[in-house]
């Protein structure tokens, strides 16, 4: 599954919709960090890795649903 982010133009300009999918645990490191804070992530299985990020930024603030392969982060890179 290859990364996609879709941007979406909401009707209030103080709102975004984000959605990040990937397989990849760099791709996924990456838009965990840029998303939240600097983040390590490790996975046991990293060729069966997935992730989903579906999310809206209000005023901004993210709020998000993630959903994915067994994995741990470590904050602070």
């Amino acid at each position: 599954m290859p990364p996609s982010p879709i941007p979406v133009a909401p009707a209030d300009p103080t709102t975004a919709l984000v959605r990040a999918r990937t397989t990849s645990l760099s791709t996924w490191q990456h838009t965990a960090s840029d998303s939240f804070v600097p983040l390590a992530v490790h996975s046991d299985r990293p060729r069966e890795f997935r992730a989903d990020l579906v999310g809206c930024v209000s005023d901004g603030v993210l709020f998000s649903t993630i959903s994915a392969s067994a994995h741990a982060v470590e904050r602070g890179l």
